[in-house]
């Protein structure tokens, strides 16, 4: 089984369990430590592997590279190193059927369920990361640091495994999935220079915890884009240069 198929195959387990969860063991306390875990991961994920080590659309000390890192690895979507790589060749590929590992135009249903497609990565296209003991380290114990995290959850209490690794891993992987699949699909274009698909969705947003910009983002991907304002100071800046 490649990488890749062992990263779906977790995803599909935690989905499963994540549902499992909700229908036969739910209760409020349970949904409101899921959504706390899942804040957590979505930043791991959106604000480290997306907006840091994928774009460095800023800077940060060490030990908040290393929360963001840890936060990321546990939401159970991928090491940092295979899901920045993955991530750069959408950029490089955006919208290219079969080299776009985010390609959302097959259908909403297939692409929801079976992407992101798997794309071989060159390891020249993550070389910075590799060069990272520590990045070096989470990506080749991935799954080791998975179980584990899942053991010692279960340890403490085993319903702990749905709220705070299977339901906030599956709603991490739908709010990316709703940025790759729809981000290219519904919303507005501002720059129309964009040689792919990507839209600006104020809705999607929410989900996405502001990822949504997808046409300003690859208009730009090291502009680190802040939500609505960003947009507004665009349009502003259009009215005033006519």
């Amino acid at each position: 089984m490649t990488l890749h198929q062992k990263v779906k195959t977790t995803i599909l387990i935690a989905h499963i369990l994540a549902f499992t969860g909700l229908i036969f063991y739910f209760s409020w306390w349970g949904l409101a430590l899921g959504l706390a875990t899942w804040v957590v991961f979505n930043f791991g994920v959106s604000g480290g592997y997306h907006r840091l080590f994928s774009h460095k659309q800023f800077e940060a000390s060490r030990p908040v590279q290393l929360i963001f890192l840890m936060a990321g690895t546990l939401a159970g979507i991928g090491s940092c190193i295979s899901w920045v790589g993955q991530h750069r060749l959408h950029h490089a590929n955006s919208d290219v059927e079969g080299k776009d590992p985010y390609y959302s135009h097959n259908g909403i249903v297939k692409s929801w369920v079976f992407g992101p497609w798997h794309v071989n990565t060159s390891p020249l296209v993550v070389r910075d990361l590799l060069r990272d003991p520590v990045q070096k380290f989470l990506h080749d114990n991935y799954f080791k640091i998975q179980i584990a995290y899942c053991i010692i959850l279960f340890a403490i209490n085993p319903i702990l495994v749905f709220w705070m690794w299977a339901f906030p891993s599956a709603m991490t992987f739908t709010s990316l999935q709703a940025v790759g699949v729809f981000g290219h699909i519904v919303g507005n274009r501002i720059y129309h220079d964009v040689q792919d698909h990507s839209k600006n969705s104020h809705w999607l947003c929410i989900l996405s915890f502001g990822e949504s910009y997808q046409n300003t983002h690859h208009y730009d991907a090291k502009r680190l884009v802040l939500g609505p304002c960003d947009l507004i100071g665009h349009t502003i800046n259009k009215f005033v240069a006519k």
